[in-house]
């Protein structure tokens, strides 16, 4: 008799440790299923914008600068000054910007030499590679209505700078106007996640408002801001986030743009995109404060983004260890019903994906790995990238048509930045 009291209480017992973890591995599951694929069904759900047609046969164009940052970039330049060339918009309205930040493979003198004999070209030289430095120095000079952004491995479509700036002529309330991008030679990983986001983001910008444009093209407004921050390194998130503080719309127009560099292998996608989230997350806790200031539906789209960024990815790996445990503990108990009801229902849920779309649940298990490690390293890599600011003077001109502009270091940094483009 007393041992079958001992039973029934330890069979209790073992009970309640299965529930103790299978209800939080359920919630964190739930929470995340919210964020992640819920998202997506909601954007669906949400109300159209309507948007006017593209005019591209009106008779004046604003001036625009499109401004070019390099660093070692001989590879792409050539290439990319023909492509600006190619541009279709009335010569007379348009400066393109060739930055070169302390390129030591001869970008600069190989851009001095193409751009030879045409007047809308400038060449800027910078002594050090800083992708908002070197944004900075032609902002400074630049004087255009809106400026394009671009960069060296980027192709566009000619009736593209068109396209965009009639989409922002159309709209006072645009402020920032972005393209879909396509990649090639890509590693099927980051070709996919292209796919994925811009297909995304094309929803969000028939709702009223896309989460940001990406740095191979971005249009915007020369007002929305006078200088880029120096301790930013995603220029094209920061640009959108400001849009949506100044109560400004983001949108996405359809126009070709192909990326020619990218990730090859598994291991530099990994790389590649945990320094993007890294970035991306520098502008998500610096705009987050100022998420009150932002209109609906901008202020929703900031905020489930940054959730998806900052609590998605800790939900998933909660899950993930709680449904270990859960399982050793089925285990212990002689492999406990209710627990292997449950436990068997996840995996057979995240199977039966990852079948059906095998590279996207690969996507989707990655990405809420580099998420999760880049919030761990954060407050380091973070701060450390906070130290990299820079401030601005112009210097004295160059021969040869190039100018060179001074940087003078912030105290905090002695270290030579990066550029962190594309």
């Amino acid at each position: 008799m007393e041992e079958e009291k001992i039973l029934v209480a330890f069979a209790a017992t073992k009970s309640s440790e299965e529930t103790l973890y299978a209800t939080p591995t359920l919630f964190c599951l739930i929470l995340w299923a919210i964020l992640v694929p819920g998202y997506v069904i909601w954007i669906r759900w949400f109300r159209r914008v309507s948007q006017p047609e593209l005019n591209l046969s009106r008779t004046s164009w604003p001036p625009v600068d499109v401004i070019v940052a390099v660093h070692n970039e001989i590879r792409y330049l050539e290439g990319k000054i023909a492509d600006l060339q190619r541009l279709q918009y009335p010569s007379g309205r348009v400066r393109f910007w060739i930055v070169d930040g302390a390129s030591c493979d001869g970008s600069a003198e190989l851009a001095e030499r193409l751009i030879c004999g045409d007047a809308r070209f400038e060449i800027l030289r910078l002594p050090l590679a800083h992708k908002a430095s070197q944004l900075n120095a032609a902002l400074r000079l630049s004087r255009g209505a809106w400026v394009l952004v671009t960069d060296a491995d980027a192709r566009l479509a000619p009736e593209t700078l068109m396209k965009l700036v009639a989409a922002g002529e159309a709209e006072a309330e645009l402020a920032v106007i972005g393209t879909p991008v396509k990649q090639i030679h890509a590693y099927p990983l980051d070709q996919l996640h292209w796919e994925i986001s811009d297909h995304l983001r094309m929803v969000e910008s028939e709702r009223g408002f896309s989460s940001i444009v990406t740095a191979p093209c971005y249009l915007f407004r020369r007002g929305l801001f006078d200088s880029f921050p120096g301790d930013g390194y995603a220029d094209d998130v920061y640009t959108a986030f400001s849009a949506a503080v100044a109560g400004r719309r983001v949108r996405y127009v359809e126009a070709a743009t192909v990326e020619l560099r990218s990730p090859l292998d598994f291991p530099s996608f990994l790389r590649h995109k945990l320094r993007k989230v890294n970035n991306y997350l520098i502008e998500v806790f610096r705009f987050l404060p100022k998420a009150l200031r932002m209109p609906a539906p901008a202020r929703w789209i900031f905020m489930c983004h940054a959730a998806q960024m900052t609590l998605a990815p800790v939900l998933f790996a909660s899950a993930l260890l709680l449904l270990t445990r859960g399982l050793i503990i089925a285990g212990r108990t002689m492999l406990a019903p209710s627990t292997l009801v449950f436990m068997g229902g996840v995996l057979a849920v995240i199977a039966w994906l990852i079948r059906r779309r095998f590279l996207i649940g690969v996507l989707g298990l990655t990405m809420n790995g580099v998420l999760l490690i880049a919030l761990i390293l954060y407050p380091i890599h973070g701060r450390t990238r906070a130290h990299h600011g820079w401030r601005l003077s112009e210097g004295p001109p160059r021969d040869s048509g190039s100018r060179e502009v001074g940087i003078q270091h912030c105290e905090e940094d002695k270290d030579r930045a990066e550029v962190k483009g594309a």
